[in-house]
C-alpha cells in the first residue's frame, strides 16, 4: 500500500519532492496503489519508486527519473513520458497506450506484456529491453534503439518501425503484419515464424537474419539486404524480392512461388529439389558480387537491353539446385584442391560428388563446379571442403618454406605461377586419383569471321558460387592460318593414335602437345605468334584443344 506521508510531499510540488529526496537518498518511496498522483511531475526524481497500479492517466512525467522504478500494471495512458529515464524499470503489463515516449530511455527495462498500442516510441532507446509478448499495434518506433531488444510473440501489426535500429533483436513468432520496416536495421535477428505478411520491408537491413518458417507473404522486399539470411522453410508467396541482395542466403524448402525476383543478386545462394519456383516473375538475375563496389555483377541475359525468354529462369534454377561452386579468388594450390577433395569424396558424408566444370575468370580467379546429390546440405559441403583445404595448404606452404626457403611473399608467387594450364593438367594426369572426376571446359566455336555468337548454357551456382554460363565470344579468324592448320593436324594424329575418350585421357594428349610444340622453339614462337591473332578460339572448339589453349595462353603472359 501507498505510504501517506510520500503522497503528501509529492503533492506539495516536484521542487519539494526532489529536496526531500537529496535528504533521504536510501528511502524507496511507496506510491503503488494511488489514485490520480500530482499530474505535473515533470523532472520529478522517482528512481527505485514503487508506483504499481497508480494511476497516472495523463501525468506530465517528462524528463522524469524512473530507474528502477516498479511500474507493474500502472495505468500511465495519455502520460507524456518524453525524455524520461525508465533505464531498468519494471513495467510488466503496465498501460501505456497513446503515451508519449520520445527520446525515453527504457535500456533494460522490463516490459513484459506491456500494451503500447499507438505509442509515440521515436528514437527512444530500448536495448536490451524485454518486450515479449507486447502489445504494440500501430506503435511508432521510427528511428528508436531496439537493439538485442526481446520481442518474441509481441503483437506488432501497423507498427512504424521506420529506420529502427533491431540489430540482434529476438522477434521469433512476432506479428508484424503490415508493419513498416523500411531502411531498419535488423542485422543477425531471430525472425524465425515471424509473420511478416504485406509488411514493408524496402531497402532494409536484413543480412544473417534467420526468418526459418517465417511467413513473408506478399511482402514488399525491394532493395533489401538478405545476405548470409537463413530463409529456409520461408513463405515468399507474391512476395517482391526485386533488387534484393540474397548472397550466400540458404533457401532450403523456401516458397517463391509468384513472386518477383528481377534484379535479384543470388550468388552463391542455395536452393534444392522443394525450393518451390512456380509462377516466378523475373526479367533478369545477377550472379556475382563485387565486394569493393558492393554492387551486383555478371547480369544474365548479358545484354541490358534484353530479359529473360519464357522457361530461361527455370532452367537456370534447375541447373543450380544440384550444384555446389568453389571459389578460389586470390589463386588455387592444385595439389591442396586435389587432396581435399579426394578425401570429401572418399568419406562419402555427403553422396557422390563429381567436378563438373573448372573455370577461371577474367580477374584470375577460379571457380571450381561440384555437382553433389539434390538432398545434399550444399553448405555444408562447402565448409567441409574449406576446412580441409585451408588445413591441406597450411601443411603444403610449411613443406615449400623448408624445402624453397621461401618468404610469404614468395609464397603468393608460387601459387600465382602454379594457376599455369600447364602445370595444371600435368599435375592431373601425373597424380592418381581413385575417384571419378569429370572436367568439362566450356568453348564456343565461331566460324563466321567478325561474329559476335552468344549461347544462353545457363549459369551454375550454388551454395558457394558462380559460374560463367551465357558467353559472348569475339572471334576473329587467325593471323597465321597455316601455323593453325598445323596445332589442328597435331592434335588430330596424337587423337588417333592415342586414347581419349575420358577427360584424364584427353588431358594426357593435351600434354604431349603441349610438349611437342614446346620442344621446337620456332614451331612455338609461330603458335604464340597464331594465338595473337585468334587461334585460341579455335582450339577451344574441342576440350583437347582447350587444354592445349589454356598452356599457350601461359605462355602469352610469360
Amino acid at each position: 500500500m501507498a505510504n501517506r506521508k510520500h503522497i503528501r510531499i509529492l503533492e506539495q510540488g516536484v521542487e519539494v519532492w526532489n529536496q526531500w529526496r537529496k535528504n533521504n537518498p536510501n528511502t524507496e518511496p511507496k506510491l503503488q496503489d494511488a489514485d490520480r498522483l500530482n499530474s505535473n511531475l515533470q523532472d520529478a526524481d522517482l528512481k527505485y519508486a514503487h508506483l504499481g497500479r497508480a494511476n497516472l492517466q495523463d501525468a506530465n512525467l517528462r524528463y522524469a527519473d524512473l530507474q528502477s522504478a516498479d511500474l507493474q500494471d500502472t495505468n500511465l495512458k495519455f502520460a507524456n513520458l518524453q525524455g524520461a529515464d525508465l533505464r531498468g524499470a519494471y513495467l510488466q503489463y503496465a498501460e501505456l497506450q497513446f503515451s508519449k515516449l520520445q527520446d525515453a530511455d527504457l535500456q533494460g527495462a522490463n516490459l513484459q506484456g506491456i500494451n503500447f498500442n499507438e505509442a509515440n516510441l521515436q528514437s527512444a532507446n530500448l536495448q536490451n529491453a524485454n518486450l515479449q509478448s507486447s502489445y504494440l499495434q500501430n506503435t511508432d518506433f521510427q528511428n528508436a534503439n531496439l537493439q538485442s531488444v526481446n520481442i518474441q510473440d509481441a503483437r506488432l501489426q501497423n507498427a512504424d518501425l521506420h529506420c529502427a535500429n533491431l540489430q540482434n533483436a529476438d522477434l521469433q513468432s512476432a506479428r508484424l503484419q503490415n508493419a513498416h520496416i523500411q531502411y531498419a536495421n535488423l542485422k543477425y535477428a531471430k525472425l524465425q515464424d515471424a509473420n511478416l505478411q504485406y509488411a514493408g520491408l524496402q531497402s532494409a537491413d536484413l543480412q544473417g537474419v534467420d526468418f526459418q518458417g517465417a511467413n513473408l507473404q506478399k511482402t514488399n522486399l525491394q532493395g533489401a539486404n538478405l545476405q548470409g539470411a537463413n530463409l529456409q522453410g520461408v513463405d515468399f508467396q507474391n512476395a517482391d524480392l526485386q533488387g534484393v541482395v540474397l548472397i550466400k542466403s540458404q533457401a532450403l524448402f523456401t516458397d517463391f512461388s509468384n513472386a518477383n525476383l528481377t534484379g535479384a543478386c543470388i550468388a552463391q545462394w542455395g536452393i534444392n529439389e522443394q525450393t518451390n519456383f512456380t509462377g516466378v516473375q523475373c526479367d533478369f538475375i545477377y550472379l556475382g558480387w563485387d565486394e569493393k563496389k558492393q554492387c551486383p555483377t555478371d547480369r544474365r541475359p548479358h545484354n541490358p537491353d534484353e530479359i529473360f525468354a519464357p522457361g530461361d529462369f527455370a532452367r537456370l534454377m534447375e541447373q543450380a539446385r544440384d550444384t555446389v561452386d568453389l571459389i578460389f579468388g586470390n589463386g588455387i594450390d592444385w595439389q591442396a584442391f586435389l587432396s581435399s577433395f579426394q578425401d570429401l569424396q572418399i568419406s562419402g558424408e555427403h553422396g557422390e560428388l563429381s567436378i563438373q566444370n573448372i573455370g577461371r575468370k577474367s580477374d584470375g580467379s577460379f571457380v571450381i563446379s561440384v555437382e553433389a546429390p539434390p538432398t545434399a546440405n550444399k553448405a555444408a559441403i562447402e565448409r567441409n571442403f574449406q576446412s580441409k583445404y585451408d588445413a591441406e595448404l597450411k601443411r603444403l606452404e610449411a613443406s615449400y618454406q623448408t624445402q624453397l626457403q621461401l618468404k610469404d611473399e614468395q609464397i603468393a608467387i608460387y601459387r600465382s605461377q602454379n594457376t599455369n594450364m600447364t602445370d595444371i593438367v600435368k599435375m592431373l594426369a601425373s597424380r592418381p586419383i581413385n575417384v571419378p572426376v569429370n572436367v568439362e571446359t566450356t568453348a564456343v566455336a565461331e566460324n563466321q569471321a567478325n561474329s559476335v555468337q552468344q549461347e544462353f548454357q545457363g549459369p551454375v551456382y550454388g551454395a558457394a558460387g558462380t559460374v560463367q554460363g551465357a558467353q559472348i565470344i569475339n572471334a576473329q579468324p587467325p593471323q597465321n592460318c597455316s601455323t593453325a592448320a598445323e596445332v589442328q593436324i597435331l592434335l588430330q594424329q596424337l587423337s588417333a593414335t592415342h586414347p581419349s575418350t575420358t577427360t584424364l585421357e584427353q588431358m594426357q594428349v593435351a600434354i604431349q602437345a603441349i610438349e611437342q610444340i614446346e620442344n621446337d622453339a620456332t614451331f612455338k614462337a609461330n603458335v604464340i605468334a597464331a594465338a595473337r591473332g585468334g587461334l585460341l578460339e579455335g582450339l577451344r572448339a574441342s576440350s583437347i584443344g582447350a587444354i592445349v589453349a589454356g598452356a599457350i595462353e601461359g605462355w602469352l603472359k610469360a
